[in-house]
């Protein structure tokens, strides 16, 4: 890699310059969908109003500071040019050197730990339409096939791809001419920025021992939320996500946003979910009165209890204890 790119590419930006500032918080903005954990970038792809949008952009990892827990509604690829970047895929950590590739599909939750000054990351953002472009091309690789077939459907299964390009000069060359579109603001000619992606793509095929690892993080996945789900529906009366975090290894942050993102509700919502659910049993099967239903499920307060259970069915607990509207 030529020194002129990485120094070009260690600039520290505005975006950066805020960080350094003391701002604490990745700025949202430029990153997540309205009131998601979703990183979005549909204003470079192609709609039905803009065919001629751009289907992969480029641009450097921001550093000093944390991204937290998230997903992207696009193709993520990173490249380490220098230092190396950590990121945390299921709890755990994959450290990414210099010269590693990860490329993610869609369905993938990560979040990625602050990289210092000498830490030089790119990011690439590829539409799910630059893949349907050269599912032909590729098709017939097992490392890639997974990968596609899961990245287009729209409940696939997360999909995450290393590589380890360092001396490969046949990719480091595709690399360097990538990065150098960008450092002079050559990104212009999306059909050669395309072109050259999916040439590089198909090194990776050809090139079997660049492949460092490969996740499929459905079974882990299922595993996570099935416990999630069996805590929830044992220990609803107290159920408590510090508990359960500890319980399972992660930080109490990361498991509600892991929740959030990929069980529907937030576990405080869950938990009122199983609380009624029980509540509902035991009215209809049980004479315990409303008050002992209450204690039981893990309302001290009946009163509150009462006023809940109407608002979330529309009717009150003697109602549906003798099947009343």
């Amino acid at each position: 890699m030529q020194q002129s790119i990485i120094d070009r590419l260690s600039v520290i930006t505005d975006e950066e310059k805020q960080y350094l500032s003391g701002k604490r918080d990745v700025e949202n903005s430029l990153y997540f969908g309205k009131g998601t954990q979703t990183v979005t970038d549909r204003r470079l792809f192609p709609t039905e109003e803009n065919k001629e949008r751009k289907q992969i952009e480029i641009r450097t990892h921001a550093r000093f500071i944390d991204f937290s827990l998230h997903k992207h509604d696009y193709v993520e690829m990173m490249y380490v040019c220098r230092g190396q970047i950590t990121h945390i895929v299921d709890g755990q950590e994959i450290i990414l050197p210099k010269g590693g590739i990860l490329l993610m599909n869609r369905h993938v939750a990560h979040a990625v730990k602050c990289a210092g000054v000498e830490d030089i990351g790119v990011n690439f953002i590829i539409s799910s339409a630059f893949f349907e472009s050269v599912v032909c091309e590729i098709r017939e690789s097992n490392i890639f096939t997974d990968f596609l077939i899961e990245n287009l459907r729209n409940n696939g299964k997360p999909v995450l791809l290393q590589f380890q390009i360092d001396g490969i000069l046949q990719i480091e060359n595709l690399m360097e001419a990538l990065l150098y579109s960008i450092i002079h603001n050559q990104c212009t000619d999306s059909h050669v920025l395309q072109k050259t992606m999916s040439l590089m793509l198909t090194y990776f095929v050809s090139i079997d021992h660049i492949l460092v690892s490969q996740f499929q993080t459905d079974d882990y996945y299922e595993r996570l939320k099935n416990t999630i789900d069996n805590y929830i529906r044992t220990s609803y009366r107290d159920a408590s996500l510090t508990v359960l975090a500890d319980q399972l290894g992660m930080s109490h942050t990361y498991l509600c946003k892991w929740i959030a993102m990929n069980m529907g509700d937030n576990f405080k919502d869950l938990v009122v979910e199983q609380r009624f659910r029980v509540a509902e049993f035991l009215l209809k099967t049980t004479d315990l009165s409303v008050s002992d239903i209450a204690a039981a499920v893990g309302y001290e307060n009946a009163s509150y209890f009462y006023r809940q259970f109407r608002k979330r069915y529309g009717v009150t607990p003697r109602n549906v204890r003798f099947g009343s509207s």
